[in-house]
């Protein structure tokens, strides 16, 4: 007994849940919270090899919102363990005068990581987790890169 067409699951907390279709209202407003704490410019001054957990603590104290919220970060482990990767892996980064999204990035992608804004968090998993939710095939192991020729 096949069931219907479920659609792409989202994993929280260790287990798969269906990603909703529609957005709950809290969540949106959420998004938009961290949307916005995206936008701030944060100064990134962590020269030195840093565990990611200390540079995402102190995002997190770096954004709190007008209430003192700070942005909710979700950390999804099984995409670290795809990328080989945990909290205590270590970043460094020394930049100022740019917008956390920018810097957030920067910092990710030296752990093979990414982040996107869903569910009301701000949620980071290894960036194979992401292209194969969104459905982007990784290139072919017999594909090598080059430039323009």
């Amino acid at each position: 007994q096949a069931a219907a067409a479920e659609g792409p699951k989202v994993e929280l907390d260790g287990r798969l849940h269906p990603r909703p279709n529609k957005e709950n209202p809290a969540d949106v407003d959420r998004n938009k919270r961290i949307e916005e704490a995206l936008e701030k410019v944060v100064t990134m001054n962590f020269p030195d090899d840093t565990p990611l957990e200390d540079v995402l603590k102190y995002v997190k104290e770096n954004t709190k919102d007008a209430k003192g919220r700070p942005i909710p970060i979700y950390l999804d482990r099984a995409g670290f363990e795809q990328a080989d990767k945990t909290s205590a892996s270590t970043v460094s980064i020394d930049i100022d005068s740019l917008p956390l999204r920018t810097t957030l990035r920067l910092v990710l992608k030296q752990l093979d990581l990414e982040y996107r804004v869903r569910l009301g968090l701000l949620y980071i998993s290894s960036s194979d987790t992401f292209d194969e939710e969104e459905g982007i095939a990784p290139p072919p192991s017999n594909v090598q890169g080059g430039g323009l020729q």
